[in-house]
């Protein structure tokens, strides 16, 4: 699930929660979204950092660069599908975590 704020359809400010079943983990993020819109696409960029807590209680941060295509259906639902790549740092070493997503998104 996300949250954001968009200003002038280009920069915006998400707050997102995502639950992975498989590996029983929570990702809490904050991050920034830059997009370019031209009918009927928007392509954008989003850079989220934040903490991922597993099943067994252990927290770790992590920044998650992310690329977006949304196909505008009207002014207030799109589509979109995104590829993210999750950095998570752990005991002074990265790992990594590619999640590939679609989504529904409405804008109010």
């Amino acid at each position: 699930m996300d949250i954001g704020f968009e200003k002038d359809e280009w920069l915006g400010i998400e707050r997102s929660y995502t639950y992975l079943s498989d590996r029983r983990l929570s990702i809490i993020h904050l991050g920034s979204r830059l997009a370019y819109q031209t009918e009927p696409f928007d392509y954008s960029f989003t850079t989220h950092a934040g903490l991922y807590t597993s099943g067994d209680g252990d927290s770790h941060f992590g920044i998650a660069p992310e690329a977006e295509i949304d196909v505008i259906l009207n002014d207030r639902f799109r589509v979109e599908l995104s590829y993210k790549h999750d950095f998570i740092f752990e005991n002074n070493t990265a790992t990594g975590l590619d999640r590939i997503t679609a989504e529904l998104r409405f804008y109010f």
